[in-house]
């Protein structure tokens, strides 16, 4: 049973398979859902990885960042292990692998950009210029995302005609002015700190608004209830039956 393009695999669908590894990725995909979100980094050496954290201590028992550490040795890193022993010897994906499963399995992505200190603009500009120069024709355009006000910036200066959308845990009183400044197309909010009232003056302001992370079905009909336009969830299989 296909979800509703509302629902938004978190990570892949990380509430069963360890998050950002094409085990999750396809595990959204086989629950149902057609798009899902996952976190972009940069390695040492320029390559745009899956990863989420400042380090890989929680996933990989590793405390070294992204941006000090090449590929072959992220390659060598088991991310599999802290969550079962199921996914013992899963590897942090490649974008380019991370795409070729989306092809294979024709989903859309939220890819929000995660740059480690100092490489904030970097990483929004690198990512950007890949997604412009190798996005596959068959698959819906992305939507990018970040916290980062300058990892955003950087990415929509690149690619001004994709959606890009600006992520809150608080919302700021200024913003309107956020919004405005970074030209941001949607508002990507903590479901915790979003009051309807807020979300009709996200929706009336002519920003559509998504939520993370949702894992319990009766929030996420109530968000949607208020005009809410996506849900992120770790838990794909709870949502089924929300239009």
């Amino acid at each position: 049973m296909a979800l509703s393009s509302k629902i938004f695999g978190h990570r892949g669908a990380s509430g069963h398979a360890p998050e950002n590894t094409l085990s999750a990725i396809a595990k959204a995909a086989e629950l149902g859902c057609k798009w899902v979100e996952v976190d972009l980094k940069l390695t040492a050496d320029g390559v745009i990885v899956l990863s989420h954290d400042d380090d890989f201590s929680r996933t990989a028992n590793a405390e070294r960042t992204c941006s000090e550490t090449p590929l072959y040795m992220i390659k060598a890193l088991d991310v599999g292990r802290w969550f079962s022993d199921e996914f013992i010897g899963e590897t942090v994906p490649t974008v380019s692998e991370f795409l070729s499963l989306l092809t294979v399995l024709n989903m859309g992505v939220n890819l929000e950009l995660k740059p480690d200190k100092g490489f904030e603009q970097e990483t929004g500009r690198k990512i950007a210029e890949y997604v412009r120069d190798n996005w596959p024709s068959q698959l819906p355009s992305p939507i990018i995302s970040s916290f980062d006000r300058d990892a955003l910036a950087a990415s929509h200066e690149v690619l001004p005609r994709v959606e890009h959308a600006i992520l809150w845990e608080d919302i700021p009183s200024n913003w309107q002015d956020e919004v405005e400044s970074l030209k941001a197309d949607a508002i990507h909010v903590d479901s915790d700190k979003l009051t309807e009232t807020q979300c009709k003056a996200f929706i009336d302001s002519g920003s559509p608004v998504r939520c993370y992370t949702v894992n319990d079905k009766d929030r996420a009909a109530e968000l949607i209830s208020w005009g809410v336009d996506g849900i992120f969830t770790d838990y794909p299989d709870r949502m089924k039956g929300l239009k």
